[in-house]
């Protein structure tokens, strides 16, 4: 329709109106089929996608529903836990050990689980998880955050290297490690347990693990109490043992107390987690003999104690009070059940490492400078003066960057020199409820737990620790300064055993170098593995009967206990100075390809140091057989190659002087391709003067703190 131009003007505008009108009727109908056609491929497609979207829904809840009941099979490296499946990879030689990396072991100790004992993992409904990467590690001292060191505050994994033909029914033994780092960082984290799984025949189970370190494992303080414990770190004045909290997490500090010793907490939680989920591995629960290095050895010792039951000698048992949580809320799983465990039958310490681990109220100067550093101190913090609440709301990167630092200890001189530092800031302490007392004290009571045990050191114990002296008088003050309680009498009188002449010089050092080495080496390693084992020898002769020969390589008494003197040189470090440094044996104990930095891949061959691949290599068998054995049968000897000649690892044994295996190459540099390489493994009595130094660090065990 057109408008006729010739009409009257009125006519007009109502054909106007008209074809208006018109045209927005058939625009309005256009639109309308549009809607009504993209409304019909709406439909379509919703009736076409929405079935296989269900479908796809459904058959993930299935597989996930299945995976949940496939039960473990390692022959695929795969493992069942219940509250999570996951997929490792085959490995090693014929691909017969399955590797399991990253696991969790504990839920985040994040957020409202910050200094807290660990809970356990919450239940995942996202079928197999991949095993194929290690997870991160704790948080160490003096770490950036964001950091390219694998580093978190999600740190709680664990690692499992078992045969591949294992069964719930294999009931091997398991060889739990517990890495060092001084309790300031995880330094020997993700070290590779294939070629210890191999060198046994399919015949044990390794794990490793992480736990929290510095300031997010070991800060200390009264005001982080869950229960109320006196000075005297008696539980209650009273005498009491009641647990005050309620299921809400609520106690009469307030409910956003906390746990001490949190990084011993986790240690204990994994053995608690390899205890429940061992069968799914090959493993016995009650086969489980733990080792450590370093701090991951003071552990080892630390737990012997920890573990110890009031009244008895002989038990081994889980207590209540430090068992895994079931929530968030600190509800102990354990208080309904009555079952005794026993989380290891034996252990091994290499180089057991015994800072100062002072009581609680050694250490509020410490708590009171995290919360000036983190802005929480009672003046400037927004949680009613709650000190925890506000510690927990900060981010990762503010704790870590601002507080995670050390600083010289109480009295000792503060400046921008790193030598006023002292070389461990963060360490367990005496909390009353782990540890009953200084750890010199317990062993001297006879308060630990009666399981075989391996105590050794290397022969130069201090030389990566200790400052280039030039004078006695440098020495007292490094030790002062790392154990602040020595008053400068006591420091002068002791390091007054450590003459300059007594100790041979050494490269790239000052002259008194090789004393101040000796004086850490001994106080601090040497000497605590040498109380340890006396005491064990001591208790055993105390309650041993006249038919128990306690130096015999047998296993008539539980309370076995071996030492060794590791003396396998290197020339790097002998022309650095280092001599046969700190846990230099564990590239032996493990094989020399198998200690990973914390970001290298599963495998990472001739990465160790080159003597152990030549004059060295012969040793590295023999030491590793030994400590199989010892997870096996808890006796050294008992699977040693006798007829390659590897000698009997004699008992420590009933005499004063003590014996201990002293472990060597046959020569101490490289030869020829080829050449004439060997071992040469001896027994030795502890030196006099040796002990009679450690007697004089052992009379200063209040000053030391240890």
């Amino acid at each position: 329709m057109t408008v006729n131009l010739l009409l009257p003007s009125q006519q007009r505008q109502q054909q106007l109106r008209a074809l208006l009108r018109r045209h927005a009727v058939a625009v309005i109908k256009r639109r309308r089929y549009r809607a009504l056609a993209l409304f019909a491929i709406v439909v379509i497609t919703l009736a076409v996608a929405l079935p296989v979207m269900l479908v796809r829904k459904r058959d993930h809840e299935r597989a996930v529903e299945e995976d949940k009941r496939t039960p473990s099979n390692l022959t695929k490296a795969r493992v069942n836990l219940g509250y999570a499946q996951y997929q490792g990879s085959l490995v090693g030689a014929n691909a017969g050990t399955a590797q399991f990396l990253g696991m969790r072991y504990a839920a985040p100790p994040t957020g409202e689980r910050r200094w807290r004992a660990p809970v356990e993992p919450e239940e995942e409904d996202v079928g197999d998880h991949k095993a194929d990467v290690f997870g991160s590690i704790c948080l160490g001292i003096s770490t950036p955050y964001p950091n390219a060191f694998g580093q978190d505050e999600d740190c709680l994994f664990a690692n499992v290297w078992a045969p591949a033909n294992a069964t719930a029914e294999s009931k091997l033994p398991i060889w739990l490690f517990i890495q060092g780092g001084g309790y300031t960082a995880n330094t020997n984290a993700n070290w590779n347990g294939t070629a210890v799984v191999e060198r046994s025949g399919g015949n044990i189970v390794f794990v490793n693990f992480n736990y929290r370190v510095g300031l997010w494992g070991f800060l200390a303080s009264e005001r982080m109490r869950t229960r109320t414990y006196t000075h005297d770190n008696d539980i209650d004045s009273s005498g009491d043992d009641d647990d005050s909290s309620n299921s809400d997490g609520d106690s009469s500090n307030g409910s956003n107390a906390g746990d001490l010793n949190v990084g011993l907490h986790d240690q204990r939680a994994v053995m608690r987690w390899v205890r429940r989920h061992a069968a799914q591995f090959g493993g016995d629960p009650d086969r489980v003999v733990i080792h450590g290095a370093s701090a991951g050895a003071g552990s080892v010792a630390l737990h012997l104690l920890i573990s110890y039951t009031p009244n008895t000698n002989t038990t081994n048992d889980i207590n209540v009070d430090d068992d895994f949580n079931d929530d968030d809320d600190g509800v102990d799983v354990e208080e309904e059940e009555e079952e005794e465990e026993k989380l290891f039958v034996g252990g091994i310490g290499e180089s057991v490492f015994f800072p100062a681990q002072p009581f609680v109220a050694d250490l509020e100067w410490q708590f009171d400078r995290v919360l000036a550093q983190t802005g929480c101190d009672d003046n400037d913090n927004d949680n009613d003066n709650d000190p925890m609440a506000c510690l927990r709301g900060k981010d990762t990167a503010t704790l870590q960057q601002a507080a995670n630092i050390p600083s010289a200890f109480p009295g000792r001189p503060s400046s921008s020199s790193s030598s006023s530092l002292p070389l461990f800031y963060w360490t367990p302490c005496v909390d009353g409820e782990l540890l009953r007392d200084l750890p010199y004290k317990l062993f001297e009571r006879g308060e630990f737990v009666d399981v075989p045990v391996i105590m050794g050191t290397t022969t130069d114990e201090g030389t990566v620790f200790a400052p280039s002296a030039s004078s006695a008088a440098e020495i007292s003050t490094f030790l002062q300064n790392n154990y602040p309680h020595l008053t400068p009498a006591q420091a002068t009188s002791i390091t007054a055993q450590y003459p300059q002449r007594a100790f041979p010089s050494q490269p790239a050092h000052n002259a008194w170098f090789p004393a101040a080495a000796a004086a850490y080496g001994e106080a601090t390693f040497v000497c605590p593995a040498t109380y340890i084992l006396d005491a064990v020898r001591n208790r055993s002769l105390s309650t041993s009967t006249s038919t128990t020969d306690t130096n015999t390589n047998t296993n008539s008494s539980k309370s076995q206990a071996f030492s060794y003197r590791y003396d396998v040189h290197d020339a790097p470090n002998t022309a650095l100075g280092l001599g046969v440094p700190h846990i230099w044996e564990s590239w032996a104990v493990f094989g020399p390809d198998s200690l990973l930095p914390p970001s290298s891949s599963p495998s990472a061959p001739n990465t160790g140091p080159r003597s152990y691949y030549t004059y060295a290599a012969p040793v590295v068998h023999p030491v590793m057989d030994y400590w199989i054995s010892f997870v096996r049968t808890l006796d050294p000897s008992v699977l040693r190659d006798a007829e390659g000649g590897v000698p009997v690892w004699e008992a420590w044994g009933d005499s004063r002087g003590g014996r201990r295996l002293v472990m060597r190459a046959s020569t101490e540099e490289e030869g020829e391709e080829g050449g004439d390489y060997g071992f040469n493994f001896t027994m030795e009595t502890v030196p006099e003067e040796q002990r009679r130094r450690c007697e004089g660090w052992w009379g200063l065990v209040d000053a030391m703190q240890q």
